[in-house]
């Protein structure tokens, strides 16, 4: 079922245009702090009130608005990655984590959702799959003010703890 849906997302992603990858981006936006069951009703809720939606709490407005804005960047990105890396390769994972981290309420954890939603072969390993395998939460957790060779040792790291 995974792999299915998966692959299901990644091709409509990619001939659906840009306005899919928001799509696909808002989803990630809403399962953050809530159950997936909730999803389809919030998505519902930005088709009708657009960013103005009140499921759209915290920053997930502002990525939201982010993705909105950058989507033909962030489109153009993901297939430049995808094309010279593949799908498979630690460095395209690494490199569309990296892309992903700057949408507002990401973090590398759901950049990394991301990145999995659209095919690349990482994991979203949040709080309760942390605790399964006894990785402290800071190992998931970018400074984003940090340098940029401490940004990607960080999401480095991650990749690899998801390729193990």
């Amino acid at each position: 079922m995974y792999q299915r849906d998966v692959n299901e997302i990644k091709g409509f992603v990619r001939w659906r245009g840009p306005d899919a990858l928001v799509n696909t981006g808002l989803f990630v936006l809403l399962t953050i702090q809530a159950g997936l069951s909730t999803v389809r009703g919030a998505m519902r809720k930005v088709e009708l009130d657009g960013n103005g939606a009140d499921c759209l709490w915290g920053k997930k407005r502002d990525g939201f608005e982010y993705l909105i804005e950058h989507k033909d960047y962030l489109y153009g990105k993901v297939y430049q990655i995808a094309d010279k890396h593949g799908y498979e390769s630690k460095q395209g994972c690494i490199e569309i984590i990296r892309l992903f981290v700057s949408v507002p309420n990401f973090g590398m954890v759901k950049a990394a959702f991301m990145a999995q939603c659209l095919g690349f072969d990482t994991a979203c390993l949040d709080v309760h799959n942390l605790t399964r395998f006894g990785i402290p939460v800071s190992a998931t957790k970018i400074d984003m003010k940090a340098k940029e060779a401490t940004i990607l040792r960080k999401i480095e790291a991650y990749v690899h703890l998801c390729h193990t």
